[in-house]
């Protein structure tokens, strides 16, 4: 812990995104990833900016368990694409353990959002665009309020917890995580 000390001098008692992945220096992904697995706690305000507030003394805490026992923490391989440049899929149980824990997943995600989504928030929560977003809402993908501006959970989360939309082949980023820790949760 003594050499984490500095750590804790030098940033303040609360960061974000982007100091959480200077002080461990990871990939902003791989940052994000350990926030959506909990790895280290954080509250997610539901803004596009300064989204996360992260004790910094969370960090350290985790820095100390990682050194002691890496094998606690697996992450997974972050590109979405091979060496040819084509987008991987992989595949995704279609039992009843892994739905339920799919939709457990996002309710909790959810659970900090207001009942009626913007388009903004939505692409922000699966790390998708807002053109994306609207593209769906286009589709008719689920149902919106006032003119495609306003998304209701209700109707949001059969989508984001449907076969379709999880076996995407081309995800986010973001989304590519949620599935990889859920996955991990229904294989443990």
């Amino acid at each position: 812990m003594g050499r984490y000390k500095a750590i804790l001098e030098q940033y303040p008692a609360f960061v974000g995104l982007e100091q959480l992945r200077v002080i461990c220096r990871i990939s902003k992904r791989k940052a994000s990833y350990m926030l959506s697995a909990g790895y280290v706690p954080s509250i997610n305000s539901g803004k596009s900016t300064r989204q996360y507030k992260i004790a910094t003394k969370d960090i350290v805490a985790f820095l100390v368990e990682y050194e002691k026992h890496p094998e606690k923490f697996s992450f997974p391989n972050f590109s979405s694409k091979n060496s040819a440049g084509e987008a991987i899929s992989f595949a995704l149980p279609t039992d009843k353990l892994f739905n339920d824990l799919l939709m457990e997943y996002y309710l909790n995600l959810l659970c900090n959002y207001p009942d009626l989504l913007t388009v903004t928030q939505a692409a922000d929560m699966l790390g998708y665009s807002e053109n994306t977003v609207r593209k769906w809402i286009r589709e008719e993908k689920f149902l919106t309020l006032k003119r495609g501006t306003l998304i209701p959970k209700k109707t949001f989360i059969p989508f984001v917890t449907g076969h379709e939309f999880a076996n995407r082949r081309v995800k986010s980023e973001k989304h590519q995580s949620q599935l990889t820790y859920v996955l991990q949760v229904y294989e443990t």
